[in-house]
């Protein structure tokens, strides 16, 4: 560990490689802080099809700007996979959509075309303002069960919680991580589907 302070000391960048293909990542993380971190390809592969590496991907997201911390998306492969990524906010990727190992490296960059706009975007942090929290979302009652919560949150992506109301009165909130937890679970979803979100 002294190493690595001297190293950075000395002008040195450090980069974590894999994070979330195993236990030391996030250790590694919270001891080294590091200046980037490749995301393991598990997490990149299929991402548009599924809604538990997106959350988790923009948890990373959000980790990494508050850390001042560059991500890197290893494993792109698809442009339905790039889209993705680059609408998430990660700007540095790697994979076979932009070439294969080769003797003389070369890259295939015909993919960046739709998505040169990206590099003029500003920073997250920069688009990110107060008005966004004023966004009025539907609520559901507290007999909704926890199935029609989940479509509503399938079908509004960048929504993560319902409001419960109750005849106009505010009894909480619903969120997707939590319906995710217990849909998650051994039978999850055929036990408790049907029962209202005040359960």
């Amino acid at each position: 560990m002294k190493t690595l302070v001297w190293l950075k000391a000395e002008g040195f960048l450090i980069a974590i490689d894999d994070l979330g293909s195993g236990y030391s990542g996030l250790k590694l993380w919270s001891e080294l802080k590091p200046d980037f971190v490749k995301i393991d390809r598990h997490f990149i592969r299929d991402i548009q099809d599924d809604l538990i590496k997106r959350e988790f991907l923009r948890s990373v997201v959000d980790l990494a700007d508050r850390l001042g911390c560059k991500l890197i998306a290893e494993g792109v492969e698809t442009e339905a996979e790039f889209r993705v990524v680059s609408e998430l906010g990660i700007a540095l990727v790697q994979g076979f959509l932009f070439g294969r190992p080769k003797p003389i490296a070369t890259a295939y960059l015909d993919s960046l075309n739709d998505h040169a706009a990206l590099a003029s975007k500003p920073p997250r942090r920069e688009k990110e303002i107060a008005g966004l929290l004023c966004r009025y979302i539907e609520p559901v009652t507290s007999e909704s069960t926890l199935r029609d919560a989940w479509e509503r949150l399938q079908s509004e992506p960048d929504v993560f919680a319902l409001p419960v109301v109750d005849n106009g009165r505010p009894l909480g909130l619903i969120h997707k991580w939590r319906i995710m937890e217990t849909f998650s679970t051994p039978y999850g979803r055929s036990l408790y589907e049907r029962l209202p979100v005040s359960n």
